[in-house]
């Protein structure tokens, strides 16, 4: 019996249902969300992953550069193959990012990156840590691939996309707010990065280029800037 899925805080939730914490002096926490698709856009060419990025900076020695961790959410199936119409899930395996910029641009997907953005200094550290966690899910293989996975019931508990891999970290939104079927690919990312920035977690016109060029993301990445979201209605945000 698979345990279920736990559903982690990510850049599209909002401080106060959990514990957070103020990032520490000389910390600071960044937010880059990616998407790709073929041209013409086909099912099977299309991916949404997510990296957040925490900088550390050295008090002592300010003039240094400061010190990089990343952690990616880049849920695939293992064989790297999506099947849009598969009935039965499958193993995946959550890619690291220059893996995933790799497999994207062997398919000939063109990449999207919205950010890297500043992320809300009040909530990063918490942010950082439930990504983390999330990551360590996804490599532990308690979670199955499947490109149209199903979005209520037990098996939405172990069953998920790439697209609901980093959006079921959002607690007010439910996966039928972000629905693989009307956006995937690049809309998909453009929605996700949307909700965020109406949720005021970043400043969506300050893109840190620095933090994309320590990660090695090259011109090839096309740079995007988000449009708000109007908050849906309902939902909680502070």
């Amino acid at each position: 019996m698979r345990s279920p899925f736990i559903a982690f805080i990510l850049a599209v939730s909002c401080g106060g249902l959990f514990d957070s914490s103020t990032a520490a002096a000389g910390e600071r926490y960044f937010v880059t969300i990616f998407g790709s698709e073929s041209s013409p856009k086909r099912a099977r060419y299309t991916h949404t992953w997510a990296t957040v990025t925490r900088a550390t900076t050295d008090d002592a020695n300010p003039a240094a550069p400061p010190v990089l961790e990343s952690l990616t959410i880049s849920w695939m199936p293992r064989n790297l193959t999506i099947r849009p119409l598969a009935l039965r899930p499958e193993c995946g395996v959550n890619l690291s990012l220059e893996a995933t910029i790799r497999d994207c641009r062997c398919k000939g997907e063109c990449i999207a990156m919205w950010g890297p953005f500043d992320y809300d200094p009040c909530i990063g550290p918490t942010l950082f840590e439930k990504v983390r966690r999330q990551v360590a899910r996804l490599e532990s293989g308690c979670v199955l691939y499947k490109c149209i996975d199903p979005d209520t019931g037990p098996r939405s508990t172990y069953i998920s996309d790439c697209i609901h891999a980093v959006t079921d970290l959002d607690p007010y939104l439910p996966r039928p707010s972000y629905n693989e079927l009307t956006n995937y690919g690049m809309d998909a990312s453009r929605h996700l990065v949307s909700i965020m920035a109406s949720r005021n977690r970043f400043d969506p016109q300050d893109r840190h280029e620095w933090v994309a060029q320590a990660l090695g993301i090259d011109a090839g990445v096309q740079r995007r800037t988000p449009h708000i979201a109007v908050e849906p209605a309902n939902v909680a945000t502070e």
